[in-house]
């Protein structure tokens, strides 16, 4: 209720301060942006103290909270341009379609029209303040569908594409593009954030033999963002290898603390303003 009634909360604040970081990094990188995952690099480079003001807990702002600002951090004034033609005018077809159905009295598919155009508009309305997690892609995914399949025979009729072999060649192509996706990053973040679980619930419960294996095992994992997934590593390798220390087990400590220095820098180059906290 407070968030509905209270505009000038901190919620608000922390929106409208990270909105004027994203700006002064936009303007910097105007016309392709910083591409997929590097907003972070934006947001450390322009970062503007205010957020420690209002207990921000968030060491790191990797998102915009507004899905103007993240598409052009993100792809630019182009990549933003494309977005929104592609949303404008499948909600334009919406709007053609409805009224179609209404000048021939269908009252059931106008009825269905206006129900997707009103979730679109619901779902672009609320990522004005909010950014995409995998939920609410998912959900996202589902309702453009749904709008697309709504839409087949229009948008076919409309763009020319007859032929069932043009369907099928950008169907293959898009699935081949899906697949490639999923086994290139998907499948292989999803094995190394299990084995980062597995560690950090060991290492919680001082079971630090169990703990690095299971973060031993993370590393092996080939994924361009595996060293993001081990930020709590290098604490890991200094609390282990003083234990081992004080076991007298001199060589294995020394492993340990040597291999947390090798993550260490390795975070560093991928993520420099969270290797600066660690």
């Amino acid at each position: 209720l407070t968030r509905l009634f209270v505009i000038f909360n901190d919620s608000f604040t922390t929106r409208f301060i990270t909105w004027q970081t994203a700006w002064l990094a936009i303007q910097d990188r105007p016309i392709l942006g910083y591409g997929n995952e590097n907003a972070w690099y934006a947001f450390t480079h322009f970062y503007r103290p205010g957020l420690a003001n209002i207990s921000f807990s968030e060491t790191i702002v990797d998102r915009a909270h507004n899905f103007v600002l993240d598409q052009l951090l993100v792809n630019g004034w182009i990549g933003l341009v494309v977005a929104l033609v592609l949303l404008g005018y499948l909600g334009w077809s919406l709007w053609k379609h409805v009224k179609k159905s209404i000048h021939h009295n269908n009252s059931a598919e106008a009825m269905m029209g206006w129900s997707l155009l009103a979730m679109l508009l619901a779902y672009f309305l609320a990522d004005l303040t909010t950014f995409d997690t995998i939920v609410v892609v998912i959900y996202g995914v589902v309702l453009l569908t749904g709008a697309i399949a709504f839409l087949s025979n229009d948008l076919v009729n409309s763009i020319k594409l007859r032929p069932i072999w043009g369907w099928r060649a950008i169907l293959l192509v898009g699935l081949a593009g899906l697949m490639f996706f999923d086994f290139k990053y998907l499948v292989p973040a999803f094995r190394i954030g299990q084995s980062v679980g597995l560690a950090d619930n060991a290492a919680k419960h001082n079971n630090y033999p169990v703990a690095a294996k299971a973060y031993a095992k993370a590393q092996e994992t080939i994924t361009p963002y595996r060293w993001s997934f081990l930020t709590n590593y290098p604490n890991f390798a200094r609390a282990y290898s003083m234990l081992l220390l004080s076991e007298k087990k001199m060589s294995w400590a020394d492993n340990m603390a040597v291999d947390g220095l090798r993550v260490l820098s390795n975070i560093e180059k991928q993520e420099p303003d969270r290797a600066a906290i660690l």
